[in-house]
């Protein structure tokens, strides 16, 4: 990792510092380019009344026969809406009233959830996707960059080998897709002309044909977007969770310092910094972070770093996994990047106690 990108590392760090878990590794590779598809997709969603129902379901069973009013007051709801929810609960069966306006809960009738366990509604709707032809992956970058932004990257047509790459991203299969980066939640329409090979290989690619759309309803984009990969871990339920994130901008113009970097969402696990890296590294020696042994974790680094003043610290509240103790220079500067032996574009990430801390630790 060159100098100049781990300035930006450290002011990205500075920026989160405390709002994630404890910070673990970073990978800064030089810009990648990459294709942005803003185009319809299925969308999964909650149905957005079920929750509605199950709350005022519950709040009439917990009220004992109360009024539509009655269950206004306890939910904080106007209550001509609650009325609508009723009525709409008495269609279907899930509340009844007597001659006088009050409700009750039969004990055969269907119970709305209210922990969105309810069966998801799938909806028409845009999103931007990020292709990285290279690693044949989408990456998960904010999707703020909408048609304003695209138009000032250069919007083009979908045509030649983006629309064979469309094709091959609606024809991945479920567990390709995941591995891939496509969300669960996404599922991609076809292209009217989609040839019957690829169609026949995905049956999420046979979708009905009145959910196919035309190349005229897709707008893409190339250009080169400048990636940086944090991964922190968080101790829950016994376990260390680990977590990675990509912030990501596009490239700024000559002698430009370009947008703030915006991140994606986050995704459980080492895929992503992974991906970065070149698709066929894998990060399973980050284990040795948690290896019992306190200085297991050495084995990761370049020794060309002095290590001596660094320890691995799983207990306390410090922003890393990894801090030194007692800074090695005068420079206001908190946090250190250790070269590792996995790749020149990652660095394990170290905490730089301020004196004060180590005073009083």
């Amino acid at each position: 990792m060159r100098p100049e990108r781990w300035k930006i590392v450290e002011r990205l760090l500075e920026q989160i510092e405390g709002t994630t878990g404890r910070l673990v590794m970073a990978v800064a590779p030089e810009p990648i380019d990459v294709v942005l598809y803003e185009t319809p997709v299925l969308a999964w969603n909650q149905p957005p009344q079920n929750p509605l129902r199950g709350f005022i379901q519950e709040a009439v069973s917990l009220l004992d026969q109360p009024t539509a009013a009655d269950v206004a007051a306890l939910l904080h709801l106007p209550e001509t809406i609650v009325e609508l929810v009723l009525g709409n609960l008495q269609q279907m069966g899930g509340a009844i009233s007597d001659v006088v306006g009050r409700w009750s809960v039969p004990d055969s009738a269907p119970k709305f959830g209210t922990d969105r366990n309810d069966s998801p509604i799938w909806r028409r709707t845009r999103r931007l996707l990020c292709y990285w032809p290279k690693q044949q992956v989408l990456l998960p970058v904010l999707p703020r960059m909408r048609l304003r932004d695209l138009v000032e990257l250069g919007v083009h047509h979908l045509q030649g080998e983006v629309a064979d790459w469309y094709s091959e991203i609606v024809s991945w299969s479920g567990i390709q897709s995941s591995k891939r980066g496509l969300p669960e939640s996404v599922r991609m329409l076809p292209l009217k002309c989609l040839p019957n090979s690829l169609a026949s290989e995905s049956p999420e690619a046979r979708i009905l044909a009145d959910e196919s759309i035309s190349k005229e309803e897709i707008l893409v984009s190339r250009f080169r977007l400048d990636v940086i990969s944090l991964t922190w871990s968080s101790f829950s339920s016994g376990i260390w969770e680990v977590v990675s994130r990509l912030w990501s901008r596009p490239t700024p113009y000559k002698d430009a310092d370009g947008e703030p970097f915006a991140p994606g969402e986050p995704i459980l696990g080492l895929s992503l910094p992974e991906q970065l890296l070149g698709g066929g590294t894998t990060l399973d020696n980050l284990g040795s972070l948690f290896n019992p042994n306190p200085e297991a974790w050495r084995k990761l680094v370049n020794y060309r770093d002095d290590l001596s003043r660094i320890r691995r610290a799983l207990d306390g509240e410090y922003p890393a996994l990894l801090v030194e103790d007692t800074p090695q220079s005068s420079e206001n500067r908190r946090w250190q990047g250790l070269r590792t032996r996995i790749a020149d574009e990652a660095r394990l990430l170290c905490y730089i106690l301020p004196a004060s801390s180590e005073a009083s630790r």
